[in-house]
């Protein structure tokens, strides 16, 4: 699959950017389940508190056999996370 040209600042289609406050956790889980058919792969990401509902979405698809977590990266910031679902 080619990667589309990409404008500096903008968000890749698969990524989903997790906010703990703004949506409940399930809204999160159904995203990246639509995404998952739509895409090969969904990037989940979280800052601060966020972390928390991102690992949590990733292990509920996981434990429905759903997706498998690829290596995940954390920057700098300790109270950042992203994880790559496969």
């Amino acid at each position: 699959m080619a990667a589309a040209a990409e404008e500096p600042g903008s968000q890749p289609a698969n990524r989903i950017q997790v906010s703990n406050t703004k949506k409940p956790l399930f809204f999160y889980v159904n995203l990246t389940k639509q995404f998952l058919g739509a895409h090969d792969s969904v990037h989940l990401s979280g800052l601060g508190m966020a972390v928390a509902t991102v690992v949590t979405v990733a292990e509920v698809l996981k434990k429905n056999g759903l997706a498998t977590v690829g290596p995940g990266t954390s920057s700098v910031v300790p109270s950042q996370l992203a994880l790559h679902i496969v």
